[in-house]
């Protein structure tokens, strides 16, 4: 090989690389996530994008615990708005909603002290949602997922099929 071939060829190498880079950039920005930073490669990290905070604080300079602040600030935003946990929030707000035990809460808060039944509400929600968290992570390093979603169908369509039969057969028992 002569310098122009070796010369075209890192050409060739550095284009396949950059058009990774951007690859990688756009499946971050896509699953809105993260944005892509190119010093990634060095300490694999992603930089949260959140807006003007984070393009705004070069330009004034950080002075003393500015920087770990905005840094902290930008760790807080990736974590609260990160699709794993807007998906558990959405979840469980929506099962949560109108269900039997919001009605007892709700009723519990207008007869007695609001400030204990909330911390009594969180307090039990927080134990009850951390034994079902772990209880799945134990569960799945023993079932594979794809059994444990297939046994779930499977009980709701049972669920369905009896409660469809009590609901046109009730009347005649």
């Amino acid at each position: 090989m002569d310098g122009s071939e070796i010369s075209k060829e890192m050409q060739s190498v550095e284009s396949e690389l950059s058009e990774k880079d951007e690859a990688k950039r756009q499946n971050a920005m896509e699953a809105g996530e993260a944005q892509y930073d190119d010093s990634a490669e060095k300490d694999d990290t992603f930089n949260v994008n959140i807006g003007a905070v984070e393009s705004a604080a070069p330009e004034r300079g950080c002075k003393g615990n500015a920087c770990s602040t905005l840094g902290s600030l930008k760790n807080l935003m990736g974590l609260l708005l990160s699709p794993v946990f807007v998906e558990t929030f959405v979840l469980v707000f929506l099962a949560e909603w109108g269900d039997r035990s919001q009605l007892a809460t709700i009723a519990l808060g207008a007869a007695r002290n609001v400030y204990g039944v909330t911390a009594g509400t969180i307090l039990g929600h927080t134990c009850c949602t951390a034994v079902a968290v772990i209880g799945g992570q134990l569960l799945a390093a023993r079932i594979s997922v794809k059994k444990v979603t297939l046994a779930g169908g499977v009980l709701f369509i049972i669920f369905a099929v009896l409660y469809g039969y009590e609901a046109l057969f009730a009347g005649d028992i």
